[in-house]
């Protein structure tokens, strides 16, 4: 047993810790680097040759993507399901030769806001959520990695805590 705790000591000082920190640290670059408005993403004023529902195949994977080709700029794509169902909820006449304002990330092709007709069809919304899944997720492991690295070093030595004179047997 005194094998299991030594490991388990360790595999909490030098993997626990360190992960907690990672994940902290990821959680708050995340908030700095992310895009929070809609005005940090590239914006793309062109006219819609095409647009329609893409689906294919890859790895036994389904996967639909929403497709708009403009006439300058090239084919940009909204991978999330909720856009996907107001970009096919839209009739398809109204859609090309129509003037558009997209907005996408300064590394990618993903349509994060979309507007034409001065309508905002696909609005920007941040995305919090990950951010917060990394800094609790890091605060967590790091806390509890600590206090356990604190709190039972007689895992790591194999010798038993001395409790204090007066203390029953």
């Amino acid at each position: 047993m005194k094998y299991i705790k030594k490991y388990s000591y360790l595999h909490t000082a030098f993997i626990g810790i360190p992960t907690g920190l990672a994940f902290l640290i990821g959680g708050i670059v995340y908030f700095y680097k992310a895009p929070m408005d809609v005005n940090d993403l590239k914006k793309i004023e062109g006219v819609i040759i095409s647009a329609g529902l893409k689906t294919y195949y890859e790895n036994n994977q389904k996967y639909s993507h929403f497709l708009v080709e403009l006439d300058k700029y090239g084919v940009y794509k909204s991978v999330y399901g909720k856009h996907i169902e107001k970009l096919v909820n839209i009739p398809r006449d109204s859609f090309f030769n129509k003037d558009v304002d997209l907005w996408v990330s300064h590394n990618d092709d993903i349509i994060r806001q979309l507007q034409f007709d001065n309508q905002n069809i696909i609005k920007f919304t941040p995305r919090y959520w990950i951010g917060h899944v990394f800094l609790w997720f890091g605060l967590i492991t790091l806390i509890s990695s600590i206090i356990y690295v604190i709190k039972h070093p007689e895992d790591l030595t194999g010798k038993k805590k001395e409790k204090p004179k007066g203390e029953g047997k």
